[in-house]
């Protein structure tokens, strides 16, 4: 029997209330270390490394800036050391010889092309009603050469226009052969358009006077006229002449004009073309027509072969 006043030993006695704990306890209790955030063994090597050597780091860095500074100093000092020894003469002597020069517009001026030398119209009566129309010109250039077309205009017409190439230094005319009409065209004018200046490339050719003369060396002999007989119906005068193409190359077509002279004066003018002139080939000319010059002392020949036209050069074999 229990003893008054002693608990009944089937009756458990309550435990004390558990403290409560803090919001820091809370949150230290949560804590959990971070893996990634553990420096590793390398990392840690490193560190240490870096810790027993900054003093020699931080002497090699020193080092380094001073060796960089001398250099630019030193560079620094050879480039004004050279501009005043050497760069400033080199300056001032340019600029004396620039003031040598001459003006850049002057100077572009010198070397533009020089006018062709035209002379008037020359107006020839061939027979009725036919005439014949002839300007002398001349490429007084040793470098260019001029491509243009000309007609001729005169009161109540024109002739039809044509195209033609003047070689440096070459001298030919601008003919208007056997042109009907009712009319003597006394007044005609020579209209030239569409001028163009080429000049021969020294690349191509370095000598252009050599070039041309190369490609227009024609030979002529034995020139003479013969003046056809009064008694006869139909007087037949002749130009007589051979030529011979001493150059290296042979032409489908080569022009030929004769200027028939009498004194220093054109009386006259014959055309004729040469086809097929091969290299070294003398041919003999016998040009015969009725037309009444005059008086001719002279014979003045001139030929155009071409030699800017590609296609007027027979290939070997042809």
């Amino acid at each position: 029997m229990p003893i008054p006043g002693t608990p009944s030993p089937s009756a458990t006695p309550n435990p004390p209330p558990a403290p409560k704990k803090s919001s820091l306890d809370n949150r230290l209790g949560q804590f959990k270390p971070s893996v990634e955030g553990e420096m590793s063994t390398k990392q840690l090597k490193w560190s240490y490394w870096y810790v027993t050597h900054h003093d020699f780091l931080r002497r090699l860095l020193i080092i380094l800036l001073l060796v960089i500074s001398v250099g630019t100093l030193g560079f620094g000092l050879y480039g004004i050391t050279e501009y005043l020894f050497f760069g400033l003469p080199r300056e001032l002597q340019y600029e004396k010889e620039l003031r040598l020069l001459p003006n850049t517009a002057s100077s572009q001026e010198a070397h533009k092309p020089l006018d062709l030398s035209i002379d008037s119209p020359e107006v020839f009566d061939a027979d009725t009603d036919i005439y014949d129309i002839v300007t002398p010109i001349e490429n007084l250039n040793t470098e260019w050469y001029a491509r243009f077309t000309f007609r001729y205009t005169f009161e109540g017409g024109a002739t039809t226009p044509k195209e033609i190439i003047i070689s440096p230094g070459q001298k030919f005319v601008l003919a208007e052969i056997g042109l009907k009409s009712p009319t003597r065209p006394s007044d005609a004018v020579l209209d030239v358009s569409g001028l163009e200046w080429s000049r021969i490339s020294r690349h191509t050719a370095p000598d252009p006077s050599a070039y041309v003369s190369e490609r227009t060396n024609f030979l002529v002999e034995d020139a003479k006229y013969i003046p056809g007989a009064e008694t006869e119906l139909v007087a037949s005068n002749q130009a007589l002449f051979s030529i011979t193409n001493a150059t290296p190359y042979s032409y489908w077509n080569v022009d030929v004009a004769v200027l028939l002279k009498s004194g220093d004066r054109t009386v006259g003018v014959l055309t004729t073309v040469l086809d097929r002139l091969m290299s070294n080939e003398r041919r003999t000319i016998d040009l015969r027509t009725p037309k009444k010059f005059g008086t001719v002392t002279a014979l003045e020949i001139l030929s155009d072969a071409h030699i800017f036209d590609p296609a007027n050069f027979l290939a070997p074999g042809q």
